[in-house]
């Protein structure tokens, strides 16, 4: 807990309390057995997460970052295996993020340093919030776009 003075001739009075949140709530979907909310410790990875949920038998964790440190409403969606691999705007590392059309180098570490900076995409539209994308490099790369 952390307190804040203010201090009036010989008096201090106290101006405001901060509390550190105690949980954080965010929401687990896809390949889980009971999506929904879920309450975790503030700044919890998605590896502590996972110890949540039941993952159903067709989970593919592969494409997930499991250190990832999760933020208090982000939304974690857990992938289905497929046959065709989905690029996962959330975890792809730089390399995995440059196979999409007309993403280089650098727009591929801009996407990486928004899901730092803001948590993680809660949908795949907001990847147009990065400079550098548009809605013509998204719908170019729609198909092989996950969250």
């Amino acid at each position: 807990m952390l307190f804040l003075w203010a201090f009036q001739g010989c008096q201090s009075l106290p101006l405001e309390v901060f509390q550190p949140p105690k949980s954080f709530t965010i929401t687990i979907e896809g390949a889980i057995t009971q999506p929904g909310q879920y309450e975790i410790r503030p700044f919890s990875t998605i590896r502590e997460a996972l110890m949540l949920v039941e993952l159903l038998d067709d989970s593919d964790l592969s494409s997930l970052n499991l250190n990832i440190i999760l933020h208090h409403h982000d939304k974690l969606t857990i992938p289905f295996k497929t046959e065709t691999p989905c690029i996962n705007i959330n975890h792809a590392t730089i390399i995995q993020l440059m196979q999409l059309d007309q993403v280089g180098e650098v727009i591929a570490q801009r996407i990486i340093v928004h899901r730092e900076q803001n948590g993680l995409f809660q949908t795949v539209d907001q990847i147009t919030l990065v400079k550098g994308i548009g809605e013509r490099t998204l719908e170019r790369n729609r198909d092989r776009l996950c969250i």
